[in-house]
């Protein structure tokens, strides 16, 4: 669907994100969780220094994009004021639910690290597209 609507020029939904400076000082805030994947993040930010923000879902909007070689499009949340933004952009129904995104700016972070405290992977968008392909949930028909 994201892949099809990109394809033809339109706009779709854009990704919430966050600068990786202001998620890593909260990593770092929650010690034994940060312990537990910290070597992985140090790495993969090591590897990966083009990388500037962690999103918060929108993976098959952001694979759409990856595929298609197009910017990502994304609104960047960095405060409390911002995540009311985002809050009031869903009650008036310009973007969908982002159950990623919590009552506060606190609480987003919060959220997002617990996802990568159970998971301890991270990928940029080109590996996780790929690795989506790999796991059949993109057809190979539209690869690159």
């Amino acid at each position: 669907m994201y892949y099809k609507k990109l394809k033809a020029g339109k706009n779709i939904e854009p990704i919430i994100v966050v600068p990786n400076k202001q998620v890593l000082e909260y990593f770092i805030s929650k010690k034994s969780h940060y312990k537990k994947y910290q070597k992985t993040l140090e790495l993969f930010l090591k590897e990966h220094r083009t990388a500037k923000y962690f999103m918060l879902g929108g993976k098959h909007r952001s694979a759409a994009a990856t595929l298609l070689s197009v910017k990502i499009p994304c609104l960047v949340v960095k405060n409390d004021a911002d995540i009311i933004h985002v809050h009031q952009l869903m009650k008036e129904g310009k973007i969908t639910g982002v159950p990623s995104v919590g009552k506060d700016f606190k609480k987003t972070l919060s959220i997002l690290e617990k996802y990568f405290y159970k998971h301890k992977r991270f990928w940029t968008m080109d590996e996780k597209t790929q690795a989506m392909i790999d796991g059949g949930d993109i057809p190979r028909e539209i690869e690159k």
